[in-house]
């Protein structure tokens, strides 16, 4: 998987690019005050949800799988892999969605936890990356997009390149090589 190599050096270069600071994992104290405030507002409505989560009635099992291997909080679990989901679902047709979401126990929950970030907020970021990156710019495929949300939930773009391969082995898990191909499609 030729991607999956490079996303690191991507997410390093889309943080460089918006003059991000690192911010602490499981915190928010190194983001700016409107996204420390949507963090914490979206952190009420996350308490039933996550708290189901532990037993997995919901369905919410990636949450449990992403708080165990990347050591974050299931906030950040919740809002990165639905904003992985989201960013996917609008570069995918209907049909395709619809195997994914399928797929995935949950997806309606995922979906809304997803952090809403302003669209000008990811522009920036994304001129910013591919002017550094001149014609290698087409390789970022979506998930330069997710640095804002990933910032709004207090981590740095770093945890992209953590993130994605681990919820691409979850939808394998759960519905197979075609649902995690048509995933890895609309990413990259």
């Amino acid at each position: 998987m030729k991607p999956l190599k490079n996303i690191a050096v991507i997410t390093s270069l889309i943080a460089l690019a918006g003059g991000c600071a690192p911010a602490q994992q499981g915190s928010i104290q190194n983001i700016g005050l409107g996204a420390a405030q949507s963090a914490v507002s979206q952190q009420a409505p996350l308490a039933g949800v996550l708290g189901n989560a532990a037993s997995d009635s919901s369905g919410l099992g990636l949450v449990n799988v992403l708080v165990n291997q990347l050591g974050i909080s299931p906030v950040q679990a919740l809002g990165g892999a639905g904003s992985i989901f989201s960013v996917a679902k609008q570069s995918m047709n209907a049909a395709d969605f619809s195997t994914l979401s399928n797929a995935v126990p949950g997806m309606d929950q995922y979906l809304s936890n997803a952090p809403k970030v302003p669209a000008a907020a990811n522009s920036s970021l994304l001129g910013t990356a591919s002017g550094l990156l001149g014609n290698q710019a087409g390789g970022l495929g979506n998930l330069a997009s997710l640095a804002s949300s990933f910032q709004t939930l207090g981590m740095n773009s770093n945890m992209i390149s953590q993130f994605v391969p681990v919820v691409m082995q979850y939808v394998q898990q759960q519905g197979g090589a075609g649902a995690m191909s048509l995933l890895q499609n609309a990413l990259y």
